[in-house]
């Protein structure tokens, strides 16, 4: 959700804060801070509190936080360890990050960092393996992310997953010739990531055409003019990823051009709930799908006792991108605890992301299990067959109709 060009910027301002600092301060250990035998380790969170995402950045901390307080009552007494998490303000830029980074990393103890969005891990890529100290992603993987590196994206890739919800469409799909899809999402990095991953995808089913990749601006108030090319195309599915401020614009546009709402599909970056808590009427997401590799809806599922145990004391909202914080801040403990038992006498950030790097982990019934690729960040995310929950009911959400089918 922002421009290409701050690649390039962040890179340079990398380069000039390195000069600054030396990795020496950074995550590579230190010396641990102590309270009797108990050592204290330190997230730290690259969040969006006053970008395009601020309203996202205080639940996805007090996720985190709840999370930390279940992983401290739990497996760090076993393990005479406590967790702690310091949130950093991104403000959703590249430039931003390079800055808090620098902060963070005099941490010594700091084994980690959760990052909200890809300006997190684009603004500080190159630095995080001189810094030692791994990211985890709070979100999908990114294009950017090919190859080895220290960032990891427990969600996988969005596009595959909005193939997955377009190819499950086409299976019951009985009109004539191929099925046509329209992608829409925001005109950045990451929605051009997400359309050009489900168009590859899409381009070797036969029974699939695309016929829109429709990318909105995100300073648009008005969608008006992207609508009428989402209509001109007739397609027989919509899958609308976008952003807090435009999916609501975009669904109550179509709805009020008398479009097929049963058509729509959203993604799990603007779930049903979370345009539920956005004001969207229940009448305009009548039949409206959502695809997503989260099984939220499961409130049999230990993530869920976990959340809802503590979600009063942390004011937090089981809200999708609470989901996908608490899948990142799962896969992050693990590998915390993985290499605490390793290393008995104290841990660096290398040690944990030497975990990360190897392991498969435990999505506690919010995501299949979670591997990663170590030759290609890219692909890394849900293990393969994991399944993808469909929910087709958008009005009553506490009885969804669930399909549970392989990844594209």
């Amino acid at each position: 959700m922002f421009p290409r060009r701050f690649g390039r910027i962040a890179a340079g301002l990398v380069a000039a804060a390195a000069v600054l600092t030396t990795a020496a301060c950074g995550g590579s250990g230190g010396t641990e801070s102590t309270d009797g035998d108990v050592t204290t380790y330190k997230i730290a969170g690259y969040l969006d509190y006053s970008g395009p995402q601020g309203n996202r950045g205080p639940g996805v901390e007090a996720t985190a936080k709840l999370v930390l307080d279940w992983w401290n009552q739990t497996k760090g007494k076993d393990l005479n360890a406590r967790l702690e998490f310091l949130p950093y303000d991104t403000a959703y830029t590249p430039a931003k990050t390079v800055e808090v980074h620098r902060r963070a990393i005099a941490e010594k103890n700091l084994v980690g960092i959760l990052g909200f969005g890809s300006p997190a891990l684009l603004g500080v890529k190159e630095q995080l393996e001189p810094d030692q100290v791994p990211m985890v992603l709070s979100g999908p993987s990114y294009t950017f992310m090919s190859g080895p590196g220290w960032g990891f994206g427990p969600m996988g890739d969005l596009g595959a997953a909005w193939a997955s919800g377009v190819e499950y469409r086409q299976s019951t799909f009985t009109g004539p010739g191929p099925m046509k899809v329209a992608n829409v999402t925001f005109d950045g990095s990451s929605g051009h990531d997400f359309v050009e991953s489900a168009d590859k995808i899409l381009a070797k089913n036969p029974n699939v055409r695309v016929v829109l990749d429709e990318f909105v601006p995100t300073s648009a108030t008005s969608v008006g003019i992207n609508v009428d090319r989402i209509i001109a195309a007739q397609p027989d599915v919509v899958v609308i990823g976008t952003t807090d401020a435009l999916q609501p614009l975009l669904l109550n546009e179509l709805k009020a051009r008398g479009f097929d709402m049963s058509k729509v599909m959203t993604s799990s970056f603007v779930s049903l709930e979370s345009l539920k808590v956005l004001g969207v009427a229940p009448s305009t997401l009548d039949g409206v799908g959502e695809v997503t590799p989260l099984r939220g809806v499961d409130t049999q599922s230990d993530a869920y006792k976990i959340f809802h145990d503590r979600a009063s004391a942390f004011n937090a909202q089981w809200t999708n991108q609470n989901q996908q914080a608490m899948v990142s801040m799962f896969v992050l403990t693990e590998a915390i605890e993985r290499a605490l038992a390793a290393n008995p006498d104290g841990i660096t950030g290398r040690s944990v992301y030497e975990q990360l790097d190897a392991g498969t982990f435990d999505g506690h019934g919010l995501i299949g299990q979670v591997r990663f690729d170590p030759t290609n960040r890219r692909v890394g995310g849900p293990a393969e067959g994991v399944g993808l929950q469909f929910t087709r009911d958008a009005v009553d959400l506490t009885a969804p109709s669930v399909s549970i089918l392989p990844l594209a």
